[in-house]
């Protein structure tokens, strides 16, 4: 199994604000913060709300990770989101996000958003929700890669046109569906130099 290397940047244990909480810049509807833990904005099945942390990251070489506290119960547009690589905060789009939700059996999915179309990145994984299940999306030297509890489970080739610096969370969930994130984090990672086989035939040469 693996594990995040970034840091933890929020835990939620403040009084109850938002939406946004401190730190935090609104994505459509938004998130607040309820009983030490982030909730939806908005909770009508229709509206996306989400923020992102307001300190960019390095473009291409960046994670973000959260808690689902609660298992989503199944049906209608009811699921966690969490996402790297926003160009505009604000905007939902040109990033790349995890989708994870409790319908058809489960699904842990892996998409790229650019100009507002949604494209999938390997095949959907699927699983029955538990409460407390990690997420983690990890970009790095041109692969994005979506992690369940330490496992990685979808991953694709990045899009050249996708070049933002921020890291976020939100949900897509309706009044019949408890729902909240804990203990968010992420931040830049080391990027991993490529050597091509004849830097290292000619490294060898010269030992």
């Amino acid at each position: 199994m693996a594990s995040p290397t970034t840091a933890l940047l929020d835990n939620a244990n403040r009084a109850n604000e938002g939406p946004p909480p401190t730190g935090w810049t609104t994505t459509g509807s938004g998130i607040k913060i309820v009983s030490n833990a982030f909730e939806a904005a908005v909770a009508d099945g229709a509206s996306n709300s989400a923020a992102s942390w307001n300190i960019p990251y390095t473009a291409g070489a960046q994670e973000a990770w959260t808690t689902c506290v609660e298992a989503i119960a199944s049906g209608g547009n009811r699921y966690y989101v969490l996402f790297c690589c926003q160009e505009v905060q604000g905007t939902y789009d040109e990033l790349y996000e995890i989708e994870y939700d409790n319908n058809a059996g489960g699904r842990f999915r892996v998409y790229k958003v650019v100009a507002g179309v949604f494209t999938q990145l390997g095949s959907t994984f699927s699983t029955t929700m538990a409460a407390n299940d990690q997420i983690w999306i990890h970009v790095l030297n041109g692969t994005v890669t979506g992690y369940l509890n330490g496992t990685a489970r979808a991953s694709g080739s990045t899009d050249g046109a996708i070049t933002g610096t921020f890291i976020g969370q939100g949900f897509y969930v309706d009044v019949i569906a408890a729902a909240s994130l804990d203990n968010f984090g992420g931040g830049s990672l080391p990027i991993q130099a490529v050597r091509s086989m004849h830097q290292i035939r000619m490294r060898q040469v010269a030992a």
